[in-house]
């Protein structure tokens, strides 16, 4: 794994390099983090920014331990004011880290304003942890982010699903019409790891809808299910598996 440690803002020079040290033993990691001394202003936008793609450019399946102590209000990705541009920026960082196959984990502390409803999207979509810690136990806390951080298996993960035309997904997004005969949806995974769990709701459409496609309900004895999975192994080879079943309408 690798940990970044954030520069304030008046650390950070004109380069914007928002990473100060890349460690690999915890015990470092704690005995820095602990010597860690604010010096102005949180630019974690520079410093996520750095740390997520050194961390890619390292290896595949690299995690980046995001710690911050405060709301992001200087620089890039700053969220005070909250901008579209911000929201922009935080997407882009998660499509990047997805792409190079890196994990964001988010460390911050009770009590302190960090705005994780922007932020956590960065955990959320990239298969990393968000953890909230008290000061006192910092040291527990984050040595369990990092002990217990999962292995990324795959990356660019994309599921498709094929359903029976009589059906239709829910809060999916749509390919009708792309496939004829199908009613289709499409899913972007991302990164993927060993307890990764996928599901999908689907149900018989309207008959308003089934009138209109000339299908009658009598006729569908069975639904055939097709997913379609496709993503990079650790060795950027581009893998496809396929499931089929059926349901049977009894």
């Amino acid at each position: 794994f690798f940990f970044f440690k954030q520069k304030t803002a008046y650390e950070i020079s004109a380069c914007l390099v928002g990473s100060e040290m890349c460690i690999r033993d915890s015990t470092s990691i704690i005995t820095a983090y602990r010597n860690k001394k604010e010096v102005g202003a949180t630019a974690l936008g520079p410093a996520l920014l750095a740390s997520v793609t050194l961390a890619g450019a390292l290896r595949r399946g690299a995690m980046v331990i995001l710690c911050t102590d405060g709301l992001a209000n200087v620089g890039l990705g700053s969220l005070d004011p909250k901008t579209e541009i911000s929201k922009i920026f935080y997407q882009e960082v998660i499509q990047q880290a997805i792409d190079e196959g890196v994990a964001i984990s988010l460390l911050t502390f009770k009590g302190e304003t960090a705005d994780v409803g922007v932020i956590g999207e960065l955990s959320d979509k990239t298969k990393g942890k968000i953890c909230r810690v008290s000061p006192e136990n910092i040291e527990t806390e984050f040595e369990s982010v990092v002990n217990e951080e999962e292995d990324i298996l795959a990356i660019s993960a994309e599921m498709k699903i094929y359903l029976n035309k009589a059906f239709k997904l829910r809060n999916e997004r749509h390919d009708e019409g792309k496939e004829r005969g199908w009613s289709t949806g499409k899913r972007m995974i991302g990164n993927v790891t060993n307890n990764l769990k996928q599901s999908f709701d689907f149900a018989l459409k309207d008959d308003g809808d089934l009138e209109e496609e000339h299908i009658s309900q009598d006729k569908i004895f069975k639904t055939p299910i097709q997913v379609q999975i496709t993503f990079r192994n650790m060795s950027q080879q581009l893998v496809m598996r396929v499931i089929t079943l059926s349901l049977i309408h009894i």
